[in-house]
């Protein structure tokens, strides 16, 4: 009975389990659906937020395409309306502007009748009552027709709207017409207005174009005197004017030291001051270039014609741009011209924009520093320019030049310390060859004997002892013992050791032989590069003597 009711209670507990287990599996299978439809709703967010992120970059397109559409319309509008007000408040500018080419080209040609000029110049000086080149043109007109009053009245006027600009543009006219005392007159009034705090570009390039004979001599000495202001009006506005120039003409010079590791490589190898050695004798070999890059700059060609030309086209260049009454709104024009171009882009206009700002900008510097850059800063430039700025900064350049080796020889040492495998050593001009062989020697034996001692170490007494102790033992057992068997294993023991002992001695002796050779070739060896390291120390400490005793490190003639 008990067995019948433990079997029903067994295939009740498997009905349970079986139950149990198709529920699972349904769950399960309900769960997997349920995972199913979410992946599936997973991937449809997915395509919906592609889609919107899509929906939205269009709507962005379409939004940006729309506001440069009508910064484009703005623009086109805009620019219309400059364009107007430029014509009707400086369109006679432009005319005259070309105007004062044309006279120029015509009177070099000889093509255009003198009344026709004095005619055309008069009307445009009424049209434009502000704008310094007009009366610039009426006082040309009254040269070429013999009118001296009118063209010293035009002069006149021109002046009181812009002396600057008048006395440059008619020094250059004068050039091209080979009125040089006239040119003079006129290049001094230019060279009194200067700033020599804050100089441009263009006005080293006149300076250089008087330099270099290009308005012809100046027999009067009308501009001889100005450089010489010009540098002590810089000297005078800054209190640390020659420690700068020194610095600024010490840098350059800087970048044509040499290194000269490979022509003494046991010092540069064995002597710790050797990079204190390599300044300074780097420099000093460096001296050379340094001359012959100038003396290279002070004998280049000089091309007249060239720079005839470059000074022509500075006239052009000062006729042709725009007043500074007219650069507002001639940059605004600029501006929505560049917005029309990028089809609406204003971002992009205005970086373009401040670009050719940037390139128009004037850099402007003080005299001197105007001349050095000519040098200094790598710059494109003529062979004429650097061969002015020379001339009138050799000074300070061999100033520059002496502290750049001063510097450097001011860090010289006057004693090295030799380092030599472990040995270290000092000397002041490598005479003391013999002493320092005698240290190193001396010091490399002590290393001898330590390594020897080592070396000969206490194992071939101890295995004696342990062999004389085998035999003993081996004596006893068998006398006192009886043991014969034991004896005879010691005994045999200690031939062992006292055999083995022999070799050991051998093995020691040949390595103190090792020891013994290789310590021979190291002294050998170090006492060679010993020789080579105060050789090179003696000849190099000779050329730096040599150079305080004979030379300068002046480098312009």
């Amino acid at each position: 009975m008990a067995a019948i009711t433990q079997q029903l209670s067994l295939s009740g507990l498997e009905h349970s389990a079986s139950v149990i287990q198709n529920e699972i599996q349904a769950l399960k299978t309900t769960t997997d659906g349920i995972n199913t439809k979410v992946d599936s709703i997973d991937e449809h967010i997915k395509e919906l937020d592609k889609e919107l992120e899509d929906l939205t970059l269009e709507f962005k397109k379409m939004v940006e395409d729309q506001r440069k559409s009508a910064n484009l319309q703005k623009a086109i509008t805009e620019l219309i309306r400059v364009r107007q007000e430029i014509e009707q408040k400086y369109g006679n500018y432009t005319v005259i502007r070309q105007t004062m080419l044309g006279v120029l080209q015509a009177t070099d040609a000889a093509l255009v009748k003198k009344t026709t000029i004095s005619q055309v110049s008069e009307e445009l000086m009424l049209s434009t009552p502000q704008y310094w080149l007009a009366p610039c043109l009426v006082a040309i007109a009254g040269w070429i027709s013999n009118d001296k009053e009118l063209a010293e009245r035009a002069i006149k006027e021109a002046m009181k709207r812009d002396a600057e600009k008048t006395a440059i543009a008619m020094a250059l006219i004068c050039r091209r017409n080979g009125r040089i005392e006239t040119g003079y007159e006129w290049l001094s009034i230019y060279f009194e207005k200067q700033n020599a705090t804050n100089f441009s570009e263009e006005s080293f390039t006149y300076i250089d174009a008087y330099v270099n004979g290009v308005f012809g001599p100046d027999t009067h000495h009308s501009c001889q005197g100005y450089v010489a202001k010009w540098i002590d009006d810089v000297r005078g506005n800054k209190s640390n004017f020659e420690a700068s120039q020194i610095e600024t003409w010490k840098e350059y010079c800087s970048r044509f030291s040499k290194d000269i590791s490979q022509e003494y490589p046991d010092l540069a190898k064995a002597v710790p001051e050797y990079s204190r050695i390599n300044n300074c004798l780097g420099n000093i070999q460096s001296l050379g270039d340094i001359r012959m890059n100038f003396k290279d700059i002070m004998e280049a060609f000089v091309d007249q014609e060239s720079m005839k030309k470059a000074v022509d086209a500075e006239l052009v260049r000062l006729i042709s741009n725009y007043d500074s009454a007219e650069m507002d709104i001639r940059k605004e024009e600029e501006y929505l011209s560049l917005v029309k171009y990028f089809g609406g882009d204003e971002e992009q206009a205005k970086e373009e924009m401040q670009n050719r700002e940037s390139k128009r900008l004037k850099h402007k510097l003080d005299f001197i520093e105007q001349m050095s850059s000519e040098i200094t800063s790598g710059k494109e430039t003529t062979p004429s320019k650097k061969k002015t700025a020379v001339t009138f900064l050799g000074a300070y350049i061999n100033q520059g030049a002496n502290k750049y080796v001063a510097e450097s020889k001011s860090a010289f040492p006057d004693e090295i310390t030799v380092n030599i495998d472990k040995w270290s050593g000092r000397s002041r001009d490598g005479s003391e060859l013999e002493q320092l062989s005698r240290e190193y020697e001396g010091q490399m034996q002590q290393a001898r004997e330590s390594a020897i001692a080592f070396a000969n170490n206490t194992m071939p007494n101890l295995l004696l002892i342990f062999s004389i102790a085998c035999f003993a033992i081996a004596a006893v057992s068998y006398l006192a013992v009886g043991s014969l068997p034991l004896a005879i294993v010691l005994a045999v023991a200690g031939l062992g050791l006292f055999l083995y002992r022999f070799k050991v001695k051998n093995d020691i002796n040949k390595n103190i032989e090792r020891i013994n050779s290789s310590y021979d070739s190291s002294i050998a060896l170090g006492k060679a590069e010993l020789k080579r390291v105060l050789t090179q120390w003696s000849e190099v400490k000779k050329i730096v003597n040599s150079f305080d005793e004979t030379t300068d490190a002046k480098v312009v003639a």
